[in-house]
Formats: C-alpha cells, sequence, structure tokens
C-alpha cells in the first residue's frame, strides 16, 4: 500500500503539486511618512477570466510612487494594482481643490478582505504582525475590502467571526476613501498564494488570536486515540469535489475511532479546538486544515497531527509544503491518485457546475486507498 510521506519532503516534481515551494526570511515592518491610501475603485479594465484587473487598491508614498508592501500578489500575479494615471500629486487649492485636507496622525494597513475562508484568514498576516504591538492601543486597523461597494459595512457572518476571534471587531475600518497619512505602518505580507511563506509565519499566526480564546484552547484536554476525519461530501460548491467521498464517510461508519466532521458546520472557535481535542486529523486538503497555524501551544506535540489526502494535478498547493516548512509540524500527505489517472496535459477541462453543485473541478481518487488507510489507523 502506498505509504504517506512528509509534506516537508515534497520536491517540486511531485504530480499533485501546484505552485512554487519557498521559505523566505523574517521581514521588518513598513513604515512611511506623507503616505496616502487610495480605496477600492473599478479600474475599466479586465473582463472575463481577467478579475484582478477589474479594480484598484493601493497606498502612495509622499514621492507618489505605489507601496509595494500595500500591493496583494497571488504567485506572480497583482491583484488589483494601482494605474500609472493614479500615481500623481494631490491638487492643490490653486488648481480647484480647495482647502487642504487634514492627515491622519497614525494609519495602521493591515491588508486585504477576502470572503473566501482560506484567503481570509491566510491573506491577513500583515494584521498578524501588527497585533502584538498594537493590542492594547485604541488605534484602528484599516482594510481595503474589493468585495463591497462603496458605502457599504461588512456583513459577512464569516469575516466578522474571525474579527471576533481576533479580538479586533470594534478596530476595523474601511478604505473607502482617500486617506492621508501623516504616519503609515504596515508589514511584507509572510504568505502568498502558491509562492512562499516567512520563517515568522507561524510565531505571527499563533499569537493572533484574542487572548481570552487562547486561554480557553490552551485548557482543553485531548481526547486520546480519537481521529477527526475533515470530510467536504456535504459542501455545494468550492475549488474541487473529490467523486466517492460518500463511500469513505459510509465506510467509516464501522470505525469505532474515527469521527467524521463537517468543518462548516463549526464555529470557527470550535475548528480550532479540533487541532486540541484530536490525536490525529485527516481528510482531504481543505481551508479548515489551515487552522492549526493560529491554536496556541506550548510544544508542538500538544497538537494533534495532520494526515492529509489529495488525488490528481494541482490537487497540493504549495502553500501547505510551505507552511509545514516554517511551522515545522511534520504533518504528512498521501497521494490517492487512481492507478489510472490521465496525465495533467490529457485531464478534461471541468464544466462550470457539476450537477447541482459549483465546484472549480471534480477529480476522481483511489477509494479503497483512502478506505484502508483510514481503517489502519482506526485499528491502532
Amino acid at each position: 500500500m502506498v505509504a504517506p510521506i512528509p509534506l516537508s519532503e515534497v520536491q517540486q516534481d511531485h504530480p499533485c503539486l501546484w505552485g512554487a515551494i519557498e521559505t523566505r526570511p523574517p521581514a521588518p515592518l513598513v513604515t512611511a511618512r506623507h503616505a496616502r491610501l487610495l480605496p477600492t475603485r473599478p479600474s475599466g479594465a479586465g473582463g472575463e477570466g481577467l478579475w484582478w484587473q477589474t479594480r484598484t487598491q493601493g497606498a502612495l508614498d509622499q514621492h507618489h510612487q505605489p507601496i509595494t508592501a500595500c500591493t496583494d500578489l497571488r504567485g506572480v500575479r497583482q491583484i488589483y494594482p494601482l494605474l500609472p494615471e493614479q500615481c500623481r500629486p494631490l491638487p492643490t487649492a490653486a488648481e480647484g481643490e480647495g482647502l487642504p485636507r487634514k492627515e491622519r496622525d497614525l494609519v495602521l494597513y493591515a491588508g486585504s478582505i477576502y470572503d473566501h475562508f482560506g484567503h481570509l484568514t491566510l491573506d491577513l498576516t500583515r494584521l498578524y504582525q501588527l497585533l502584538p504591538l498594537f493590542r492594547r492601543s485604541k488605534a484602528c486597523f484599516w482594510f481595503h475590502y474589493p468585495a463591497l461597494q462603496r458605502h457599504e459595512s461588512i456583513t459577512h457572518p464569516l469575516v466578522l467571526e474571525w474579527f471576533d476571534c481576533l479580538g479586533i471587531r470594534d478596530r476595523v475600518r474601511l478604505v473607502q476613501r482617500e486617506i492621508l497619512c501623516d504616519h503609515l505602518i504596515t508589514a511584507e505580507v509572510l504568505y502568498r498564494d502558491r509562492g512562499f511563506v516567512s520563517a515568522d509565519f507561524p510565531e505571527a499566526a499563533r499569537g493572533a488570536l484574542q487572548p481570552r480564546m487562547q486561554e480557553r484552547l490552551l485548557s482543553r484536554e485531548r481526547r486520546e486515540g480519537r481521529i477527526a476525519y475533515l470530510s467536504r461530501h456535504g459542501l455545494g460548491q468550492g475549488t474541487t469535489r473529490f467523486e466517492g467521498e460518500e463511500a469513505v464517510v459510509e465506510a467509516l461508519r464501522h470505525c469505532l475511532n474515527i469521527d467524521v466532521i463537517q468543518p462548516e458546520t463549526l464555529s470557527i472557535e470550535a475548528k480550532l479546538a479540533l487541532y486540541r481535542d484530536y490525536a490525529l486529523v485527516t481528510g482531504f486538503a481543505q481551508a479548515c486544515m489551515n487552522m492549526k497555524h493560529f491554536v496556541p501551544y506550548s510544544r508542538r506535540q500538544e497538537l494533534a497531527p495532520q494526515l492529509m489526502f489529495v488525488a490528481g494535478p494541482q490537487s497540493l498547493s504549495t502553500n501547505w509544503v510551505n507552511l509545514d516548512r516554517a511551522a515545522g509540524f511534520g504533518d504528512r500527505v498521501l497521494d490517492c491518485s487512481p492507478s489510472d489517472q490521465a496525465p495533467a496535459d490529457d485531464q478534461p477541462q471541468p464544466a462550470a457546475a457539476d450537477g447541482p453543485t459549483r465546484f472549480q473541478r471534480s477529480t476522481r481518487f483511489d477509494v479503497e486507498l483512502v478506505v484502508e488507510t483510514l481503517r489502519a489507523l482506526d485499528r491502532r
């Protein structure tokens, strides 16, 4: 039977891998005097398949040049970058602007909010670096929120719940008009989707939760011998649908030590608690598995190890490899691709919708391999 391998040992030629493997050194905070934060606005560009060009947002330094630390990237692609015509001085009173606007003394720029759970939690690393320095401050944290229309407020329950977990809900502010900053403080990102993870990501993530939640999580006791299987079979939409997972869930009904859990039914705190409650967490790669990096511990061994299943081309994002290399958890991955899996170049393109569900792709996997692997774990 195929054996799992440590995530940290996955190499660039792995058949399921998607992205670049890189661990970057720590970077200092970024400060700028007399900077300007520009709100999210339609760009008039982009179009179908080019969503990252449909808007603009970012920050300019006192020389009217983009502050690169305030521009989002995924891979090498800039997300909503400022246009050249936006990088110019403010109009003067002589040019009809009227009285000059006052600069805010201190502006803490904490990044962009995205509704997708994985991006919501991992893309806010600017915020996680600011929190230890300004946890007791009354200063607000400023965010771009590209999904909102101008003057709208945050209503997405998942976003609000995450800010409650971080203890900053009342201090969140949105960049909905141009903001003049006497002193802007932000940070380089510690994580880039399918790009890299910084060596200081683990410490920043582990200290992000509000202190009372950290205390509650630290007080939880492990249920020795219990295994959590994080199931995706109830999802109606997402990145990947794994065909046949229902058969895995049915087989696990006879495994006395395995609990089948649907993470989408849990609160965020309950998702975090999985890693202190269980002796092992398994399942196909999914955003809930990122929660392990935010759970406090004194020793890594206090947290449940993970066994992640993947199958087919682009089913193993390098995010998992980069995160584990930085954190040193020693989590493992099992390639469950079926033996008759077609090469990546021969894979049929996924349809826009998969029956009544909405997934970007649908992937087959070796059901028997997954079931037998879980049964073997249950018998230990």
